[in-house]
């Protein structure tokens, strides 16, 4: 019998391998399997194929690559595969396919022992040597490397930053609403270069974040000292002021646009602010103050206000008697935010600035009908506005329904139009009725108390429109419309109303002629000519009452210069009445064939002459002077 060295079982005499394991049962030299010298298998006892005798590749003596003994293949000892030592597969050591052990020495094919089975390659060959060397320099350059790079992180972290990097690093917090760390930021940059003034205005605008106004001012003013004329101070010194008006500071806004205007006289974004601002104040004294020295320094051109006079009076009082109202509520405005609300004054009077445009003006009182209207203003001009006749309120135990009554008359001939077509509207400009002008151009029109708006239309004439107040229970009469015939391009019409007192307003033209001299039209001298060509003439002339009065220019000067002016011939011999103030009397100026602007009579005027407008180069431009020496109508 015989015991297997592996597992132990018994087996027959004549077996070689083990019927339980397969374990080979033989020991005699040669057998691939045994434990015999040249057995890359062999183990220390008979049959162990992972033993550590000699030649086998995975044991831990000589020739193991793997181990980790004296035979260590990483060392230099006896075994290590990069050694010359026994066992070294490049050496001439046991177990060598190049020395013992080899083809040629024992437990080859030609002398003792093992004979490699078909396809072995024989014992694993250790990695290059150079790659392993350049592993390790490799390593070493990276550690290297990586000391280098942590002691410039460590230095750079500990170096102070250069102005220009604290410059961006402080934009960089005020981008991020951070403004304490801008502050600290730019004050670091002004403790290195005092003189820095991309600092100073970055600091002005952090402390302006912080809503520190006056620390902002403080340093704005700095750089002046060190640049007088910066621009980028002043401006941001604008800002501040805008600032300040937004949040309701006006008193700080105004006293830094006046600093600014000594810096710079003739700054008109200055001018422009400054006219926002007394806007918003409602301080119409000090904005009137300004644009005189804005005309006295030649920049008319910027302003954007134009000065509004008005008056209010009761619609139902008698022609000769004009009822003043006080303490009526009169409201402009374009928007929510530019809303102006005055009360009239004893004499009915109110006076404000209003920007140049259109506006919707309101007037209420108790135990009146509320009056709306749209008025257009003109910038830089005195604005004399029609006036407002309230309503009264119907009492309880009488009719609402009043009458008004008038006729369309043609402004050259005073003759009435029939077969006038009259729109009616309301108040807020809808058409809400149409009726048309009977025998001699008479019309009449009911309906409840209350303000409406007609428009005189006929074939061949222009367009004209004014106001009713229909009052209760009563009738208004010669509330009289004039249309003018359409013009032949170039010419220029001038056609003049007014109410029932004074009786006779006269108009007067004066004008240039060729050679220099002068001509005057008026009720005496009613035309002028040059070589015989109608140059202007007095079309109509009304003396009592209503009008219309009608002057035609039928061939300008087209670089002459006209005035046109009003005489009160009733009054004529008083200059200190206010007859003309009180009659209402309006002018409308038409150019060919289009309407062009009109002129209401101002309501505080004192004497019996107005000079109206005059005519230069084609503009029409308001008076601003209202006397006429009126002994010069008589100087032919």
């Amino acid at each position: 019998m015989k015991n297997c060295p592996s597992c132990r079982a018994s087996n027959n005499a004549s077996a070689v391998f083990c019927g339980v394991c397969g374990h080979s049962l033989t020991s005699n030299s040669g057998n691939p399997f045994s434990s015999n010298a040249g057995n890359p298998f062999a183990p220390p006892s008979a049959g162990n194929p992972f033993a550590t005798g000699t030649g086998d590749p995975f044991s831990t003596n000589a020739g193991n690559p793997f181990a980790t003994g004296t035979s260590d293949p990483f060392a230099t000892n006896t075994g290590n595969p990069f050694t010359t030592g026994t066992g070294n597969q490049f050496a001439n050591g046991g177990g060598n396919t190049f020395g013992y052990g080899n083809q040629r020495g024992y437990g080859n094919q030609t002398g003792y022992g093992y004979k490699p089975p078909t396809g072995y390659q024989g014992p694993v060959k250790p990695k290059n040597k150079g790659l392993r060397i350049a592993a390790i320099a490799g390593g070493s350059v990276l550690l290297v490397l990586a000391i280098v790079v942590g002691i410039w992180f460590f230095l750079e972290a500990n170096r102070p930053l250069t102005v220009e990097e604290l410059l961006e690093l402080g934009e960089k917090y005020l981008l991020e609403l951070e403004y304490e760390q801008a502050i600290e930021a730019f004050m670091k940059v002004i403790e290195l270069e005092p003189m820095n003034i991309q600092a100073r205005l970055g600091l002005a605008e952090a402390y302006i974040g912080l809503e520190r106004y006056g620390d902002a001012e403080d340093v704005l003013l700095e750089i002046f000292d060190i640049d007088d004329r910066n621009r980028d101070a002043y401006n941001a010194l604008m800002s501040l002021a805008l600032r300040y008006s937004n949040i309701r500071l006006y008193d700080d806004a105004e006293r830094l646009y006046l600093y600014l205007l000594d810096r710079d006289r003739l700054d008109s974004e200055v001018y422009i602010a400054l006219q926002d601002l007394y806007e918003v104040m409602g301080d119409f004294d000090r904005m009137a103050r300004l644009f005189e020295d804005m005309r006295n320094l030649g920049l008319e051109e910027y302003i954007l206000f134009g000065e509004v006079i008005g008056r209010v009076i009761d619609a139902s009082g008698d022609s000769d008697e004009v009822m003043p109202l006080f303490n009526v509520q009169v409201s402009t405005h374009r928007n929510e935010r530019y809303r102006r609300n005055l009360r009239s004054d004893i004499d009915g009077m109110y006076t404000t600035y209003l920007r140049g445009g259109r506006h919707e003006q309101s007037a209420e009182r108790d135990g009146y009908i509320p009056f709306r209207q749209e008025i257009d203003i003109i910038a830089n001009e005195v604005m004399y506005m029609p006036t407002i006749e309230l309503v009264p309120i119907p009492a309880r135990d009488s009719t609402s329904i009043g009458a008004v009554s008038g006729y369309i008359i043609d402004s050259i001939t005073g003759e009435g139009i029939s077969g006038a077509t009259i729109e009616v509207f309301d108040q807020w400009q809808r058409k809400i009725d149409e009726i048309t002008s009977g025998t001699r151009g008479y019309y009449e029109y009911s309906n409840d108390a209350g303000y409406y708006n007609i428009s005189g239309k006929a074939e061949g004439y222009n367009d004209s429109r004014r106001i009713l107040a229909v009052i209760g229970a009563e009738e208004k009469t010669n509330r009289n419309l004039a249309l003018t015939p359409i013009l032949e391009d170039g010419e220029i019409r001038i056609i003049l109303t007014w109410g029932q007192y004074p009786s006779d307003v006269d108009s007067h033209l004066y004008g240039p002629l060729s050679d220099g001299e002068r001509f005057h039209i008026s009720y005496r001298n009613q035309e002028v000519r040059e070589n015989g060509i109608l140059m202007a003439f007095l079309d109509l002339d009304d003396t009592d009452s209503y009008g219309p009065e009608t002057i035609t220019i039928y061939n300008a000067h087209e670089n002459g210069e006209y005035s046109y002016i009003l005489h009160d011939y009733t009054n004529r011999n008083n200059n200190r009445l206010n007859a003309l103030a009180d009659s209402g009397a309006n002018v409308k100026v038409y150019v060919g064939n289009e309407y062009m602007r009109e002129f209401n009579v101002p309501p505080g005027l004192v004497g019996n002459t107005w000079h109206v407008f005059d005519l230069i180069n084609g503009n029409v431009i308001p008076s601003e002077s209202h006397d006429w020496d009126w002994e010069d109508f008589w100087d032919e």
